[in-house]
């Protein structure tokens, strides 16, 4: 599964990276994403959520919304 999503800035011009965070069936967690771009890999059906929390330099983060997926097997 390939998960993508906006790209954010941020109001003092830090740089900004993303944690992934699916949960599941089977957990997925990538940190310290530089682009809004990220993939796995799923071996059980299930209903699925994911969200994205995009972080700067200096400990300040906003998380965005919760969505779902199902995989069916």
């Amino acid at each position: 599964i390939i998960f993508k999503w906006n790209v954010c800035s941020d109001p003092q011009g830090d740089p900004v990276t993303y944690d992934l965070v699916v949960s599941g069936p089977e957990g997925h967690i990538s940190q310290n994403l530089t682009s809004p771009l990220d993939s796995a890999n799923f071996s059980y059906p299930g209903n699925y959520t994911w969200y994205v929390i995009a972080r700067d330099n200096h400990g300040n983060f906003t998380q965005g919304p919760t969505w779902k997926f199902t995989i069916y097997g």
